[in-house]
């Protein structure tokens, strides 16, 4: 496998950084799949899976979402996006990256997989640009969240925001989130809070160690996520889905972001109710937030691969 890095200007405003994971010279690029990370992550945590794919003739391409990884804005701190619309802008960044994609490999299939906050990254490209992939496939999404949870979260937004500013760390959102999702995996002798992740304690810890990983987000990043998460959980919004799209859902049945598989099924349901042809749904048994660094990984690879391999008739357009 060949690895490079690269940067594009957003139009929004700052540099946003892409790893790019090529086959060996030897192995011809036959399809290219892009990769929407999720909340407190950055793209190298797709490396192992980039190489399983690059095995099998992907390009695989990644960027860092902005606030994240190394494409933190100068002087923001990590997690913001913007002023205002940052989830029209981190929505466009993923765009920029596709059409740097298919200006490298013009022609070939291009596939978007979003995890966690990258699936409603993913989800709200499907809406407005999905007629440029191939397929869409959807790794620990969340189903429809209440209207009264928006009207929460926005008034703890507003409350950080005239106290302390937009941009300051909001740790009552944050430390909720993360104590929720931590409690039914706590391991004695273990302070990580991120045992939710996967069932093999390496993940934890590696997410731990990572120093572009975790941090406390400031309020301006919740106020956008839950703009994102109305969007693309709106059926109004939904049914500008190209219909022929090709979808899969894959979780573990012991995520909470996903509620344990309740809410991956209610957004299957809304995506057949949204009149979408060819959705596809997986919940493995036992697995926690995040199946591609599961226990059973490789046969969560495979299966992946099989799905792709039935999706090579269709094309996306090239606008």
């Amino acid at each position: 496998m060949r690895e490079e890095s690269g940067r594009f200007e957003s139009v929004h405003g700052g540099a946003i950084v892409f790893s790019a994971w090529l086959p060996d010279e030897d192995t011809a690029v036959r399809r290219v799949m892009q990769i929407a990370h999720g909340m407190a992550e950055h793209a190298g945590r797709y490396r192992h899976f980039a190489e399983f794919l690059t095995r099998h003739g992907f390009a695989v391409y990644a960027n860092d979402h902005r606030g994240h990884g190394r494409s933190v804005l100068p002087g923001e701190p990590r997690g913001f996006f913007a002023e205002r619309d940052g989830w029209t802008a981190v929505v466009d960044d993923a765009r920029e990256m596709t059409r740097i994609a298919k200006d490298r490999h013009p022609g070939l299939p291009l596939f978007l997989l979003g995890h966690s906050m990258g699936s409603f990254i993913a989800r709200s490209y499907g809406i407005r640009f999905g007629g440029e992939l191939t397929g869409l496939l959807l790794s620990g999404t969340a189903g429809l969240p209440p209207r009264w949870e928006k009207w929460a979260v926005l008034a703890i937004v507003k409350v950080c925001s005239a106290v302390w500013g937009i941009r300051t760390p909001c740790s009552f959102l944050h430390n909720h989130s993360l104590d929720t999702y931590n409690r039914p995996f706590v391991l004695p002798g273990s302070n990580s809070r991120y045992h939710w992740l996967s069932r093999d304690p390496a993940v934890a810890h590696g997410f731990d160690a990572d120093p572009l990983c975790g941090g406390i987000f400031p309020a301006a990043f919740f106020r956008d996520l839950a703009d994102g998460m109305l969007f693309m959980s709106d059926p109004a919004q939904v049914t500008r889905m190209p219909k022929e799209l090709p979808v899969i859902f894959f979780s573990g049945d012991r995520d909470p972001v996903g509620r344990n598989g309740a809410g991956v099924r209610e957004a299957y349901r809304l995506f057949l109710g949204a009149g979408m042809k060819d959705v596809t749904m997986t919940l493995y048994p036992g697995a926690r937030h995040e199946p591609l660094n599961e226990i059973d990984r490789e046969k969560v690879f495979g299966d992946i691969l099989a799905w792709l391999d039935g999706q090579r008739p269709h094309r996306p357009s090239n606008s």
